[in-house]
């Protein structure tokens, strides 16, 4: 989640372009890798608040926010929820579960056969 914060640098990373990598999420049903990314960094976000007992300020510039105020922006526009209030809320068991029944159990068949790289290998991309 830190060091790939964006669907730019999740393409960088795998050797796609980013139009690449969205259109095979959206033809295969699946969210945005967007929404995956989003959905990830609040998860890494409530296991920085229980295991390391960070700040919210702490947590937003570790996940690579513009600041503590993006940061919660952001968690106001996906959960209608205040940074404080999602510490208290979401400790990292329920985060996870959440993150799971919301963004992999409904799409197990489709994560099974989707291959996002090129001939579904990543080794094809050196």
């Amino acid at each position: 989640a830190p060091e790939t914060p964006t669907v730019r640098r999740l393409a960088e990373r795998l050797f796609v372009r980013p139009s690449t990598l969205m259109s095979r999420f959206v033809r295969s049903g699946l969210p945005s890798p967007k929404n995956y990314l989003a959905a990830v960094r609040l998860l890494h976000a409530a296991l920085l608040f229980e295991v390391a007992g960070l700040s919210v300020a702490d947590v937003a510039y570790r996940l690579e926010y513009s600041s503590p105020q993006s940061f919660g922006r952001h968690l106001r526009a996906m959960l209608g929820i205040t940074a404080s209030e999602f510490r208290g809320r979401f400790p990292f068991p329920l985060a996870l579960e959440r993150f799971v029944e919301r963004m992999v159990l409904p799409y197990a068949a489709v994560w099974r056969q989707f291959h996002p790289l090129p001939n579904g290998s990543w080794e094809d991309n050196y």
